[in-house]
């Protein structure tokens, strides 16, 4: 049987390095096991306040994002907003049903499971694709439902019916509260940092190329580079549009529109460069590189008098900015006569 903990990244180390890094986790998580029990006699009230929150959270219709949120994908994949019935859906359905269900000697071998597998997910981590093994049982159990509901109506038992559809019905909006909401721009974020992380690859793809003699190469990974940026800008934008005050995400934009900025300058662009640049300048009126950079850029075009405004602008925010400062001694250098 193979050792699980031999991953790929491990494979190479020797048995003495692998019991040090058994040791080092055992010693990990004696002293994050001994850490969270003394939080829990420091604070019980906050500790049984949180766990009645994820209580409640467990059986939310909500799906707790790990590295992937379902209602951000399900924006990309239309299949996935199709009114297929979800946990929220199923659990009302799977309680009815194990009403019906429990004096059947086998239905309480599944609810043991799912008990001892819930109170897991409570103690540790109640994550949306951590409680998808309790989802096969769910829907043995509302299909158990359903089909009592069907029974119920043949045989005309409408009071019990009617509690059961009431029943039902009370449950699907509890379980749909929303009590739980998804920051959206931290996914737009790391979406936008995926696409940045590949333009990085590809860049330094080019200046490989560029340093072997294939200049053609070298400027082809560099437009490829710009579209992952142009991908990365549109997720900014759209976290934006959602989160318009969020930091992270302006920070993360101005960032991407400086590296953007430079590239373009770099593919010989300059009026794309300059369009950006004068974004940044008018988004981030107090951050000094975009003024240099529109500087810079004006002064390729001869536009002296607008590139010495701008780097008199970036100067007057930051007095130490280095390009700024180049650039205004250059830009002096050609105005003496």
């Amino acid at each position: 049987m193979a050792d699980p903990w031999r991953s790929s990244g491990m494979r190479e180390l020797d048995p003495e390095a692998m019991r040090r890094f058994r040791r080092v986790e055992r010693q990990f998580l004696a002293s994050t096991s001994e850490r969270g029990f003394e939080e829990i006699r420091a604070d019980p009230g906050h500790f049984l306040w949180h766990t009645g929150k994820k209580i409640v959270l467990l059986f939310n219709h909500h799906e707790i994002a790990d590295n992937y949120s379902f209602d951000f994908v399900a924006e990309r994949v239309p299949m996935l907003r199709w009114p297929l019935p979800t946990w929220g859906v199923l659990l009302p359905f799977a309680a009815f049903g194990v009403f019906f269900a429990r004096r059947q000697r086998g239905a309480w071998l599944l609810l043991a499971f799912a008990a001892g597998y819930a109170a897991s997910l409570v103690v540790f981590f109640n994550l949306s694709r951590l409680r998808l093994p309790l989802a096969p049982i769910l829907i043995l159990f509302a299909a158990v439902g359903l089909v009592e509901l069907f029974r119920l109506a043949r045989a005309r038992r409408w009071k019990t019916l009617a509690a059961a559809l009431g029943f039902v019905a009370l449950a699907l909006p509890l379980v749909h509260a929303d009590v739980a909401v998804d920051r959206v721009s931290i996914r737009y974020y790391n979406l936008a940092q995926q696409h940045m992380a590949r333009s990085f690859q590809m860049q330094r793809q080019a200046v490989a190329l560029s340093e072997r003699g294939d200049e053609r190469g070298a400027r082809q990974e560099l437009a490829k580079a710009e579209e992952e940026r142009e991908q990365a800008e549109r997720a900014y934008l759209r976290g934006l549009a959602a989160s318009p005050k969020s930091r992270r995400l302006r920070s993360g934009l101005r960032d991407l529109w400086l590296v953007r900025v430079t590239n373009l300058h770099r593919l010989g662009r300059s009026d794309e460069a300059i369009g950006i640049a004068e974004r940044i300048t008018r988004e981030f009126p107090d951050h000094a590189a975009g003024y240099a950079w529109l500087g810079t850029l004006y002064a390729r075009q001869g536009r002296l008098d607008e590139a010495l405004a701008a780097l008199d602008r970036a100067l007057a925010i930051d007095p130490d900015h280095a390009r700024a400062r180049r650039g205004r001694r250059m830009l002096e250098g050609k105005q003496q006569p």
